[in-house]
This record gives structure tokens, sequence and C-alpha cells, in this order.
């Protein structure tokens, strides 16, 4: 679908404006909307209005999550059907955002890598100069006649030839950063090198320092350590807000699985009975 963007493996939440905008909402419903948006960015734009998919996501009927998104379309305003696909129009503004950010970083870095190619080839033509200008003197044919005491005419001091100091390397460029953090983060352990390049970006668009997290990748490779020690630290330096949302959804998204496998102990114990007192 065309209003499909690139997956973000994390997005800012705003917790208070979720709060304050969910105020009022059941529970359930507020749940369901949490985890809706959730979808939608690790979509990347509008997910499929599919029934028996997203009622077997929370674990309740098809009759009861109808119930859920006809409140949230008609009574909270808070999605948009079209076309099959459900939508949010700040979580559609929000990716769109990113992609600028994203799109225009991308420009500067070819522009950096324009100039830095401009000034090493200067530089070069600068050398070449040098070394053809700075050529030692030729050594003097020796003269076999003695020579006098006070003849110091042959007693010339040659100077050695005067050498150039090597050229400045050029500050590395945002893209060059975020590729050398890429190659350290994917040989972390348990890294998932697929998705390692738009985890780097997001860390970088969303605030985070790229030359203190090309650090903390360097630290974390030479300690061995895995893909979480990493997103742990390189957490620290984003931006507190946006830290705290960070926190508050991976909390939400542990106690979401931890009552989903909950419900799935019960059900097999459940069948685990009627089994052994032979029912059907």
């Amino acid at each position: 679908m065309s209003d499909r963007r690139e997956k973000r493996p994390w997005y800012p939440r705003y917790a208070q404006d979720f709060i304050m905008g969910t105020m009022g909402m059941p529970l359930e419903t507020r749940g369901a909307y949490s985890i809706l948006l959730d979808l939608i960015y690790d979509r990347g734009g509008p997910i499929p209005d599919d029934p028996q998919w997203l009622a077997g996501l929370w674990g309740v009927s098809k009759r009861k999550w109808s119930t859920i998104r006809e409140s949230l379309i008609s009574e909270y305003r808070k999605i948009t059907v079209k076309d099959g696909f459900i939508s949010n129009a700040r979580a559609d503004a929000e990716l769109i955002k990113s992609e600028k950010i994203s799109r225009k970083q991308s420009e500067n870095g070819v522009k950096g890598a324009r100039a830095r190619a401009e000034n090493q080839a200067r530089s070069n033509e600068n050398n070449n100069l040098d070394q053809a200008t700075l050529k030692p003197p030729q050594p003097q044919p020796h003269n076999k006649k003695k020579e006098s005491i006070g003849d110091t005419s042959s007693m010339s001091s040659a100077r050695p030839p005067l050498t150039k100091p090597p050229p400045e390397r050029a500050p590395l460029t945002i893209d060059e950063i975020r590729h050398q953090t890429v190659l350290k983060v994917q040989g972390l352990r348990f890294a998932p090198r697929a998705s390692v390049a738009g985890m780097v970006r997001d860390f970088v668009d969303h605030g985070a320092d790229p030359s203190a997290l090309m650090r903390v990748a360097g630290e974390c490779s030479i300690s061995n350590l895995s893909i979480d020690d990493f997103k742990t630290k390189a957490a620290q330096l984003l931006p507190g807000e946006i830290r705290t949302a960070i926190t508050s959804n991976e909390e939400a998204s542990h106690a979401q699985r931890a009552s989903h496998s909950g419900r799935q102990s019960v059900t097999s114990a459940a069948e685990a009975a009627k089994r052994s007192f032979g029912g059907t």
C-alpha cells in the first residue's frame, strides 16, 4: 500500500498527550487503542482492518473487538477506517515528520562527503607541489685536490629538506558515524542484523548524539555485550521525556505479554483437566 512507510522499531511516546487524550475511556478501550498505535508505528503506516487478526491479538471475541472498534471510531474519534485499513492522524503526522528528518540528514551526508572529497583532492595537489619544489640538493663531485686549511668554500652545510606535516583528517559526517555505529552494533550478541541500521537511525533522529552513540557501541563491542545492553546504554543518551516514554512503553509491553501468557497457561490447564476426567 502506498501509505506504508519504513517500519519504526520504536517511536516517541508523549505520555502526557496519551493520558489526557484517553481520559474517560474504559480500561480495555484505552489498552486496545494503545496497542493499535504500536501496530501502526511498527508497520510504518495504516494496518489491515482484519477483525479475526486484531481480536486474536487481544484475546477477545470478534464481537467484543467490534464494540471496541466502533467506540474508537464514533465515540472517541481516535481512529479512521478507509479502504480496509485502520489509521490514526497523529501517528501519520509523526511518521511523515520522521521521514523528512531522515531524508534531510541523508542529503547533508552526501553534501559532506562531496566537500570532503574536494578538500582531499586539493590537499593531494598541494602535497605533490611541495614534493616537487623541496627536493634534496644534489651531491657535489669530490675534489681530489687537497684543500687548504683556510679554504672553506667546500664546507657547505646542507640542511635537510623541509617536509610538510600531513593534512588533518576531516571530521566524520553523521552518515559515516552512523555507518561505523551500525557495524559495531551488528557484531554484538543477539543483534538482529536486518534491523540494526533502522534502530541506530532512530536513536539519532530522536536526539542521541551520533558520536556518543558510536562510542557506546564501541564499548559494548569491546566488552562483548548483547544488543539489549546496547539499547539500555543508548537510551541514556536520549532526552529525558523520550527516555521516560520508552520505559513506560516497554513496561506496558511486558505486562501485555505476561497477561497473554497467563491466559494461555489457564487454557492449557483446563484442557489437561478435561482429558484426565474423560471430558471432551
